[in-house]
């Protein structure tokens, strides 16, 4: 009997036709440059990789166009809908890419299976931030490395209350408009202000056992990349 969606997979679920086209005028694009610098710490030796959280497959694309040491490569969602708009995205690379209905806290792969594991304005959503980590641990070789990308608080002291008013305003008031989901984009703003960012965050990835664990801070703060390597 199949597994029912859990309630964060059913809301992306319902907001999955708008979701490309929200995120990409939220961000005024921007967010096509945020995947890209992702990119940049990717392995430059042949590598397997696991995208969690893949959505509708934009981190991933945007993997497999810049990187040719990509050997094989896994994208898992819990929403099905994302994954369908996926499939269609990545259709080109069928070859090398299997997507995979899935969460986070519960990986359906063996041990040490993969040399690189990304989760892109993903990991805010998971339902047990420690499990996911452990088990994104647990996939990893020796020596792999979780890259994160995420949305942070910027600090720039003229630029942090015009964020924060956009986010408490202005995204669940157009995301409500455009998506016509009562709560998706309020939901999403109230992650964003309330998940670990920062060296809040590192702390979870040391606890789950990372190493060398690195923040990169883009567009004034306003995202993250963390690196996290296992021993």
């Amino acid at each position: 009997m199949k597994k029912t969606p859990s309630l964060t997979a059913q809301m992306f679920n319902s907001i999955a036709s708008y979701y490309d086209f929200l995120n990409h005028f939220f961000s005024l694009g921007i967010d096509y440059y945020w995947r890209r610098v992702m990119c940049r710490f990717l392995p430059q030796t042949p590598f397997t990789l696991l995208d969690c959280a893949t959505g509708t497959g934009d981190q991933l694309l945007a993997f497999l166009k810049k990187s040719a040491f990509i050997t094989s490569a896994y994208g898992i969602d819990p929403a099905s809908k994302m994954l369908e708009k996926a499939r269609i995205k990545l259709s080109q690379y069928h070859s090398k890419v299997s997507l995979v209905e899935a969460s986070v806290e519960h990986l359906p792969f063996q041990d040490e299976m993969f040399h690189t594991v990304s989760i892109s304005f993903g990991i805010r959503n998971v339902e047990d931030l420690s499990q996911s980590l452990l088990e994104i641990h647990r996939v990893l070789k020796p020596q792999g490395e979780l890259l994160i990308l995420e949305f942070s608080h910027p600090t720039h002291f003229l630029i942090r209350p015009l964020y924060f008013f956009y986010l408490n305003k202005l995204l669940p008031l157009l995301g409500k408009l455009i998506s016509r989901h009562q709560r998706a984009y309020s939901y999403l703003a109230e992650t964003i202000k309330t998940f670990p960012q920062g060296k809040a965050l590192c702390e979870h990835l040391e606890t789950a056992g990372f190493k060398e664990i690195h923040m990169t801070p883009l567009s004034l703060g306003i995202v993250t990349i963390y690196r996290g390597k296992k021993p």
